[in-house]
């Protein structure tokens, strides 16, 4: 193919600039490229299809870089042994192709191959073209190849052509100068006659030649759709720039992260579960294969198949639309909420959030599946104290996640964190049909959170719409008032069983089972309606930002053993402890409430507690101490308070540092506890 040299004119981008476009370092270049080319295959569907689904499919492989670059003239590609010879290639189908010629700017042609920074003004489609394929040219070393079959008036045509987008600074740069300035961009093509300037090659030997380099089957009968070529990839490169384990410590990486092609199915399920293999999705779903493999919906995750279901309720409930009346998770209830926003769109339901607490049987993360958490899946990396916290996500019309909100963000603020086996997933569906109020033109709401989006549609935030629109108001707060209003219901939803937490007491250690004792009336707080955890689970609560949780490990002649586990994280704490109260049907009942209403001696004492220090500010310590009765009122690096009754029983114990300071701490303790009455439920509580 004949090559064209870029010569930018002022104010145009070189290839050093083009490169760095998506300014995005926190989204792993792997999860970019799936984001961009599968959008981009589903803004290229053929409506006209009968067919019921988009078709992508992403290969990994190796190529013959002697055939390959013999159609690359005047670039010295063969230069750079240390290149290797694999490649990244995305397919697509039952897609329009690349339609249109080069010199139109509103082609398919001109906006993926020609077109750099081009908004996409199609509604409901992606964003920006221009911007968003600049990282096709990151995957890679800069060159990428696209071969697409079109339908014509005459039948079908094939097309080939070439871009390549290098650092023109760098001293091993390939592309020569143009009047003596280097401008890092190349487009490979059929020369224009008469021009220094090239359009695409529709040569079908140039066609057959270029594919065969790479193993590539052509479109046959009446296929159309667009392959997208990335050769010299990095395997290696690439991997490492992904989220490497849960904690971030780089021990337990999960299975995906140690293969492009399992990446990549991963990668597909993690920004597109509304529309892989769903037949429910209102409009062409989508079907991909990785390296010839389908991904079908059994395949999926179960993570991505819960978060499938939770977008199928919401949707369809926004389309009211009976169906939605059938989709379920097994073994939990499905929330759904309407999101209103008052003032600023007509009508006023700016969509449907929908959630459920899921556990992680449901999940897959007991055995045999031994999945990751979702907090793996959505590339989120947590400290051990923000466990139990929500996953929110959120999509407009054409099914992508747009992000996942687990901490620090207004979606989930408010929300309460879940128990160490259950996690609460929620997914939230943009209403597409209202118009904002305080704009002349009309502008759906489905278009303004298109344009909030940046190139690489990372998150929504509002936007000012002058001067490009006339508004009667300032500045919209649509974003923000949704961001709210979905943290509310979903917090809102669990208020009773917040409620139900209050001080941070809890019954989990109501293992001692009998009938309850009825204090006097009017006698305690206001009623708790927590259920009793069986034996054996491990209930969990955070006070002061310290993180307890806790089971009775043994029962003994005269009471039980608990172990208790207490950690700050990485925040400092100064005091920690723990007391033993007594439950009632009118609330946590304390030791002195107890002896003073009751005359009767506190039922639960504690003979001795083992301590031991994990870390310390971060550090292992392993630092032990046994604290009985009587007994040392120090250990270093400890020093213990004892909460005493009446009749010197003990039946709580605060815990500070000999330093008098703050410190990050993780500490296991095990709880020796006479009981002497079976007939009272014992509960541990931190609030003392």
């Amino acid at each position: 193919m004949d090559i064209e040299l870029y010569k930018a004119d002022k104010l145009n981008q070189k290839g050093s600039s083009l490169r760095k476009q998506i300014q995005n370092n926190t989204t792993p270049v792997l999860d970019l490229l799936v984001r961009e080319a599968v959008q981009n295959s589903l803004d290229a569907r053929d409506n006209s299809s009968k067919s019921s689904s988009v078709n992508v499919e992403f290969t990994v492989g190796s190529f013959n870089r002697a055939t390959m670059e013999k159609e690359l003239e005047r670039v010295d590609f063969a230069s750079k042994k240390n290149w290797g010879n694999k490649f990244i290639a995305v397919r697509d189908s039952n897609t329009t192709g690349l339609t249109g010629r080069y010199e139109n700017k509103g082609s398919n042609l001109f906006k993926l191959v020609y077109g750099i920074m081009e908004a996409q003004k199609a509604s409901g489609a992606g964003g920006s073209w221009g911007i968003g394929k600049t990282v096709y040219f990151r995957v890679g070393t800069g060159l990428v190849i696209y071969y697409s079959r079109v339908k014509t008036d005459d039948g079908y045509e094939s097309l080939l052509a070439a871009d390549f987008v290098e650092d023109e600074a760098r001293k091993d740069a390939l592309l020569p100068a143009v009047d003596g300035e280097k401008y890092g961009i190349a487009f490979w093509g059929k020369k224009i006659r008469g021009k220094d300037s090239v359009k695409e090659c529709r040569d079908s030997k140039a066609v057959t030649r270029m594919l065969k380099a790479f193993d590539i089957k052509p479109f046959e009968e009446d296929e159309t759709g667009t392959v997208i070529i990335i050769p010299y990839i990095n395997e290696k490169a690439l991997l490492k720039n992904n989220v490497t384990s849960e904690d971030g410590s780089g021990t337990s990486s999960p299975f995906w992260t140690k293969d492009v092609a399992e990446y990549l199915r991963i990668s597909v399920q993690r920004w597109y579960s509304a529309r892989l293999a769903n037949r429910k999705y209102q409009g062409k779903y989508l079907n991909v294969k990785v390296n010839g493999k389908s991904i079908r919906q059994s395949d999926m995750e179960p993570f991505f198949q819960v978060t499938q279901a939770l977008y199928n309720k919401a949707a369809l409930t926004l389309a009211d639309s009976t169906e939605a009346d059938l989709v379920t998770i097994p073994d939990t209830e499905i929330f759904c909420e309407e999101i209103r926003i008052n003032s600023q769109i007509n009508p006023n339901t700016a969509g449907i959030i929908s959630f459920a607490k899921v556990s992680r049987r449901q999940l897959g993360m007991t055995p045999p599946d031994n999945c990751p958490s979702p907090y793996v899946y959505v590339n989120s990396v947590l400290d051990e104290d923000d466990f139990g916290k929500p996953v929110i996500m959120y999509c407009r019309k054409p099914g992508m996640v747009v992000s996942y909100e687990v901490k620090d963000s207004g979606w989930v603020s408010g929300i309460p964190a879940t128990e160490d086996d259950e996690f609460l997933i929620g997914y939230f569906v943009l209403n597409q049909e209202p118009l904002l109020q305080n704009v002349v033109e009309n502008l759906s709401l489905e278009d303004y959170v298109r344009k909030t989006e940046k190139a690489d549609h990372a998150a929504w935030e509002d936007v000012d719409l002058t001067p490009e629109f006339t508004v009667t108001g300032g500045k919209p707060t649509i974003i923000s008032k949704i961001r709210k209003n979905v943290a509310r219901k979903v917090a809102g939803a669990f208020a009773v069983e917040e409620d139900e937490e209050e001080k941070t007491s809890d019954s989990g250690l109501s293992t001692l089972l009998g009938r309850i004792l009825l204090p006097p009336e009017g006698f305690g707080r206001k009623p708790s309606q927590s259920p009793a955890k069986a034996p054996g689970e491990n209930p969990s609560t955070t006070h002061k930002n310290i993180r307890f949780s806790y089971h009775v490990s043994e029962f003994t002649p005269d009471g039980m053993k608990v172990e208790l586990h207490a950690t700050s994280g990485k925040r400092s704490a100064e005091v920690l402890g723990f007391e033993f109260k007594m439950d009632s049907v009118a609330g946590p009942i304390s030791a002195a409430s107890w002896e003073e209403e009751t005359s009767l001696d506190v039922p639960f004492t504690l003979k001795e507690v083992e301590i031991k220090v994990n870390k310390l500010d971060g550090r292992k310590s392993g630092a032990c101490c046994l604290v009985d009765d009587p007994g040392d009122d120090t250990a270093a690096p400890l020093k213990f308070g004892r909460l005493l009754s009446k009749a010197s029983g003990w039946y709580g114990l605060s815990i500070e540092f000999l330093d008098g300071t703050a410190h990050q701490f993780d500490i296991n303790m095990t709880l020796d506890v006479a009981v002497s009455r079976k007939d009272v439920k014992p509960v541990l509580s931190f609030d003392f």
